[in-house]
């Protein structure tokens, strides 16, 4: 059986802010915004504690750049209610991060706001399903270090064998009859 897997996708999450983030619309000559979602990415205001400040000074010396919004998103309120709610969000984010990491720049390229590959405070995604989160969300939602209690349990390789059937993807192929089952009245649309 030849079975076809189409994967779209509704939003593209980008959190690198090298991107051109503006253009001139030459019909209205106004700046228009990209439509990039940088989520959970702080304002730089949340230096005014001293725990986020002396991490993003390590964080500057291990390279990074482009730590906070930028003024064109300041008052973005994203996936919150507000632009306030989500700088408190953010704020508490990025300082419990800190403190899963017990203030460490993540060798393993974790950051207070979840994986990413160049020093930052973390990608910072806010995706999460049923089945797992990803590890590029804040480190508050998934982590277990210093014994903190997630809000999502992240399913890995290594804890996900008593709970998850692993299926080895590689060497997997669906037999006619399976087929058959999920399809029975062999149509396009399994109806």
């Amino acid at each position: 059986a030849n079975v076809v897997f189409n994967l779209y996708r509704l939003r593209a999450l980008d959190n690198i802010p090298k991107v051109k983030s503006s253009y001139i619309n030459t019909t209205t000559i106004e700046e228009i915004y990209s439509t990039y979602q940088h989520c959970l990415w702080p304002l730089d205001n949340i230096d005014s504690d001293i725990v986020i400040k002396e991490y993003s000074y390590a964080l500057r010396s291990k390279g990074a750049t482009y730590l906070y919004r930028k003024e064109q998103w300041r008052n973005d309120k994203g996936v919150f209610s507000s632009s306030d709610a989500r700088n408190i969000v953010e704020r508490l984010f990025v300082k419990i991060g800190i403190e899963l990491l017990n203030g460490a720049i993540g060798n393993d390229c974790l950051y207070p706001l979840g994986f990413d590959c160049f020093p930052s405070w973390g990608f910072g995604s806010f995706l999460a399903s049923d089945l797992n989160i990803s590890n590029t969300c804040p480190l508050v939602l998934w982590s277990e270090a210093s014994g903190w209690n997630p809000l999502f349990k992240r399913r890995t390789k290594y804890n996900s064998i008593n709970t998850v059937e692993m299926v080895d993807f590689e060497n997997w192929e669906l037999t006619d009859n399976e087929v058959k089952k999920l399809n029975p009245h062999n149509n396009l649309f399994g109806i």
